[in-house]
C-alpha cells in the first residue's frame, strides 16, 4: 500500500488505520458493494439513485472537460472569448449546485467557485460543501464531496474505533443543526465526545483539523479505502477512476445509521 503525504506533518491521524477501519465499516453486510442501490441524494428536490447519479457526474464532467477545451483552443488562437467561456463555466456550476441543493451563493461566489484551479479552491477556508461539489463534478477520479454528512461519519469512525484521539476532521457548518432539533441534538452529542466529555473521557486536549487539513486528508483517505477494497476484493468489484465516487456515497449514506445511533450515547454511553 503506498503512502500518501499528508496535509501537514503535524497530523497525527493514522491515514492507513483508519482506512482499514472504515472499509470493515463499509463491508459490513456488503453495503460498499451495494451503495447504488442504496443512495439517494440530494435532500431536497428530485432524488437521484447511485446509477443516475454516477451518470449525472459523468456527464457534467464532460461538459466541463468541453468547455475547458473550447478555453484552451482560444487561448491558442488569442482569441477574444474568455467572458463567454466564463459565462458557460458559471451556468455549469450552477447546474452542480442545484444538483446538491445549494442556494445560497452570491453570483461573485459562484463565479470564484466556476473559473479557480483546483488548487486554488482547496486554499479556501470556506464553503468546502459547494466548492468540494464542483471539483467532484469536475474530476471525479480525483475530488470528492466534502460536506457535513460526510465529516460526522468520518469522526463517528474515528472515535469509535480509537480509545484515544488528539485531533478531529473539520466539521462544516451545516443548515440541519439549526433547523433541526435531532440532528443538532446528534452534532452535539459527537462534539462532547470528541472532546472527551462523554463516558469520562480524560483527552481534553484534541482539535480539530482546519478545513484545508482536513479536506486534503480525506481525499488521501478515499485513495486508502480504494486500495484496501481492491486488495481484498477479487476483480468483479475494483474501484477505479470515477468509481471512487461510491466510496463519496457510502460515507454519504452511512450518516442516516450513525447519527441515529449518537443521539443515544448520553443515554447508553455507547
Amino acid at each position: 500500500m503506498s503512502k500518501n503525504k499528508l496535509a501537514s506533518s503535524n497530523i497525527s491521524i493514522n491515514i492507513n488505520k483508519l482506512a482499514q477501519t472504515v472499509v470493515k465499516e463499509l463491508k459490513k453486510d456488503n453495503y460498499i458493494f451495494n451503495v447504488l442501490d442504496i443512495y439517494e441524494r440530494p435532500p431536497k428536490g428530485k432524488k437521484l439513485d447511485g446509477n443516475e447519479t454516477l451518470r449525472f457526474k459523468r456527464k457534467m464532467c464532460g461538459r466541463f472537460a468541453a468547455i475547458v477545451n473550447k478555453e484552451n483552443k482560444n487561448i491558442k488562437k488569442e482569441n477574444k472569448n474568455q467572458i463567454e467561456i466564463d459565462d458557460e463555466k458559471v451556468e455549469w456550476t450552477k447546474a452542480v449546485l442545484k444538483w446538491g441543493g445549494i442556494r445560497g451563493n452570491n453570483e461573485k461566489t459562484i463565479l470564484n467557485y466556476a473559473t479557480q484551479p483546483a488548487e486554488s479552491l482547496c486554499r479556501l477556508s470556506e464553503g468546502v460543501a459547494s466548492w468540494s461539489k464542483v471539483l467532484a463534478f469536475q474530476r471525479p477520479d480525483k475530488y470528492f464531496i466534502y460536506d457535513y454528512r460526510i465529516a460526522f461519519v468520518l469522526n463517528y469512525i474515528l472515535i469509535s474505533h480509537n480509545e484515544k484521539i488528539g485531533q478531529y476532521f473539520f466539521i462544516p457548518p451545516s443548515q440541519r443543526i439549526n433547523s433541526n432539533s435531532d440532528s443538532k441534538y446528534a452534532y452535539c452529542n459527537l462534539i462532547a465526545r470528541l472532546l472527551g466529555k462523554i463516558n469520562d473521557g480524560v483527552n481534553l486536549e484534541v482539535f480539530e483539523l482546519n478545513l484545508q487539513e482536513s479536506y486534503r486528508l480525506y481525499l488521501d483517505l478515499i485513495e486508502q479505502i480504494v486500495e484496501v477494497i481492491n486488495d481484498e476484493t477479487d476483480n468483479c468489484f475494483h474501484l477505479e477512476g470515477g468509481d471512487k465516487q461510491k466510496v463519496e456515497m457510502a460515507l454519504f449514506m452511512k450518516f442516516n445509521e450513525y447519527g441515529e445511533k449518537v443521539k443515544t450515547w448520553r443515554l447508553t454511553g455507547n
